[in-house]
Protein backbone atom coordinates (compact mmCIF):
# COMPACT_ATOMS: atom_id res chain seq x y z
CA UNK A 1 0.00 0.00 0.00
CA UNK A 2 1.61 3.42 -0.73
CA UNK A 3 1.97 6.12 2.17
CA UNK A 4 0.44 9.48 1.64
CA UNK A 5 -0.12 12.10 4.26
CA UNK A 6 -3.27 11.89 6.24
CA UNK A 7 -6.50 13.99 5.22
CA UNK A 8 -5.88 15.37 8.39
CA UNK A 9 -2.92 16.33 8.68
CA UNK A 10 -3.52 18.30 5.04
CA UNK A 11 -6.87 19.84 7.01
CA UNK A 12 -4.68 21.03 9.86
CA UNK A 13 -1.69 22.35 7.22
CA UNK A 14 -4.41 24.44 5.36
CA UNK A 15 -5.77 25.73 8.22
CA UNK A 16 -2.81 26.37 10.21
CA UNK A 17 -1.49 28.43 6.43
CA UNK A 18 -4.99 30.61 6.33
CA UNK A 19 -4.72 31.08 10.40
CA UNK A 20 -8.29 29.80 10.93
CA UNK A 21 -9.42 26.65 12.83
CA UNK A 22 -9.94 23.43 11.51
CA UNK A 23 -12.95 23.71 13.02
CA UNK A 24 -13.67 26.58 10.85
CA UNK A 25 -12.65 24.30 7.66
CA UNK A 26 -15.40 21.39 8.99
CA UNK A 27 -17.99 24.11 9.33
CA UNK A 28 -21.21 25.07 7.32
CA UNK A 29 -19.77 28.67 7.20
CA UNK A 30 -19.28 30.37 3.55
CA UNK A 31 -17.07 33.37 4.58
CA UNK A 32 -14.62 33.92 1.82
CA UNK A 33 -11.97 32.78 3.13
CA UNK A 34 -12.98 29.47 5.13
CA UNK A 35 -14.38 28.58 1.57
CA UNK A 36 -11.48 29.26 0.44
CA UNK A 37 -9.50 27.06 2.54
CA UNK A 38 -11.91 24.49 2.57
CA UNK A 39 -11.72 24.05 -1.10
CA UNK A 40 -7.79 23.96 -1.04
CA UNK A 41 -7.81 21.35 1.31
CA UNK A 42 -10.27 19.32 -0.52
CA UNK A 43 -8.06 19.74 -3.85
CA UNK A 44 -5.14 18.88 -1.60
CA UNK A 45 -6.68 15.81 -0.14
CA UNK A 46 -7.82 14.55 -3.56
CA UNK A 47 -4.26 15.67 -5.17
CA UNK A 48 -2.21 13.76 -2.57
CA UNK A 49 -4.15 10.75 -1.49
CA UNK A 50 -5.65 7.74 -3.19
CA UNK A 51 -9.20 8.34 -1.89
CA UNK A 52 -12.53 8.55 -3.72
CA UNK A 53 -14.02 11.83 -3.77
CA UNK A 54 -16.95 10.25 -1.32
CA UNK A 55 -14.38 9.72 1.01
CA UNK A 56 -12.86 13.01 1.03
CA UNK A 57 -16.37 14.29 1.29
CA UNK A 58 -16.91 12.34 4.12
CA UNK A 59 -13.72 13.43 5.67
CA UNK A 60 -15.45 17.03 5.95
CA UNK A 61 -18.41 16.32 7.68
CA UNK A 62 -20.13 14.39 5.36
CA UNK A 63 -19.92 16.69 2.61
CA UNK A 64 -21.14 15.06 -0.92
CA UNK A 65 -18.93 13.56 -3.92
CA UNK A 66 -20.52 16.91 -5.71
CA UNK A 67 -19.28 19.38 -3.49
CA UNK A 68 -15.73 18.19 -3.74
CA UNK A 69 -16.27 18.31 -7.34
CA UNK A 70 -16.91 21.93 -7.30
CA UNK A 71 -14.37 22.55 -5.14
CA UNK A 72 -11.67 21.16 -7.27
CA UNK A 73 -12.97 23.02 -10.47
CA UNK A 74 -12.98 25.98 -8.53
CA UNK A 75 -9.56 25.78 -7.20
CA UNK A 76 -8.31 24.74 -10.66
CA UNK A 77 -10.49 27.75 -12.07
CA UNK A 78 -8.92 30.04 -9.56
CA UNK A 79 -5.43 28.65 -10.62
CA UNK A 80 -5.42 29.19 -13.99
CA UNK A 81 -7.18 32.86 -13.69
CA UNK A 82 -4.72 34.44 -10.95
CA UNK A 83 -1.26 33.28 -10.48
CA UNK A 84 -0.92 34.56 -7.30
CA UNK A 85 -2.83 32.12 -6.30
CA UNK A 86 -2.05 29.17 -8.46
CA UNK A 87 1.78 29.84 -6.71
CA UNK A 88 -0.09 30.14 -3.27
CA UNK A 89 -1.58 26.86 -3.80
CA UNK A 90 1.69 25.14 -5.11
CA UNK A 91 3.39 26.28 -2.40
CA UNK A 92 0.91 24.80 0.08
CA UNK A 93 1.01 21.41 -2.18
CA UNK A 94 4.79 21.14 -1.67
CA UNK A 95 3.97 21.54 2.21
CA UNK A 96 1.70 19.12 2.39
CA UNK A 97 3.79 16.37 0.23
CA UNK A 98 6.51 17.10 2.87
CA UNK A 99 4.35 15.87 5.47
CA UNK A 100 4.74 12.57 7.21
CA UNK A 101 2.97 9.86 5.02
CA UNK A 102 0.56 7.43 6.93
CA UNK A 103 1.03 3.67 5.93
CA UNK A 104 -2.83 2.46 5.76
CA UNK A 105 -3.91 4.59 9.02
CA UNK A 106 -6.26 6.61 6.80
CA UNK A 107 -7.03 3.24 4.29
CA UNK A 108 -10.56 2.83 5.84
CA UNK A 109 -13.36 0.18 3.98
CA UNK A 110 -13.22 2.74 1.08
CA UNK A 111 -14.94 0.78 -1.26
CA UNK A 112 -12.89 2.76 -4.85
CA UNK A 113 -9.71 1.50 -3.25
CA UNK A 114 -10.44 -1.72 -1.33
CA UNK A 115 -9.16 -5.44 -3.24
CA UNK A 116 -11.93 -6.63 -4.83
CA UNK A 117 -12.08 -9.42 -1.97
CA UNK A 118 -13.02 -6.99 0.70
CA UNK A 119 -15.10 -5.03 -1.59
CA UNK A 120 -17.50 -8.15 -1.92
CA UNK A 121 -17.39 -8.79 1.53
CA UNK A 122 -18.45 -5.37 2.47
CA UNK A 123 -21.42 -5.33 -0.11
CA UNK A 124 -22.38 -8.84 1.11
CA UNK A 125 -22.85 -7.63 4.75
CA UNK A 126 -23.93 -4.24 3.46
CA UNK A 127 -27.00 -6.33 1.28
CA UNK A 128 -27.46 -8.92 4.63
CA UNK A 129 -28.09 -6.05 7.03
CA UNK A 130 -30.30 -3.77 4.64
CA UNK A 131 -32.46 -7.31 3.79
CA UNK A 132 -32.66 -8.00 7.25
CA UNK A 133 -34.00 -4.84 8.05
CA UNK A 134 -36.82 -4.77 5.25
CA UNK A 135 -37.88 -8.34 6.43
CA UNK A 136 -37.84 -7.34 10.12
CA UNK A 137 -40.43 -4.10 8.98
CA UNK A 138 -42.42 -6.90 6.78
CA UNK A 139 -42.86 -8.78 9.61
CA UNK A 140 -43.86 -6.42 12.12
CA UNK A 141 -46.72 -4.84 9.67
CA UNK A 142 -47.68 -8.53 9.34
CA UNK A 143 -48.20 -8.76 12.96
CA UNK A 144 -49.77 -5.56 12.94
CA UNK A 145 -51.93 -6.74 10.79
CA UNK A 146 -53.00 -10.24 12.11
CA UNK A 147 -53.68 -8.69 15.55
CA UNK A 148 -56.08 -6.13 14.38
CA UNK A 149 -57.95 -9.20 12.24
CA UNK A 150 -58.12 -11.07 15.37
CA UNK A 151 -60.01 -8.45 17.12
Amino acid sequence: MSEHPSIAAIRSRVAERYGISVGAILSDRRSRSITWARHVAMYLCRRHTPFSLPRIGREFRKRDHTTVMYALDKVEGQMDRYPEKAAEVEALSAEVAALQPVAGADAAPDLCSADKGARGRLLLATLIRVHSRRLARQRRALDRLEAGASL
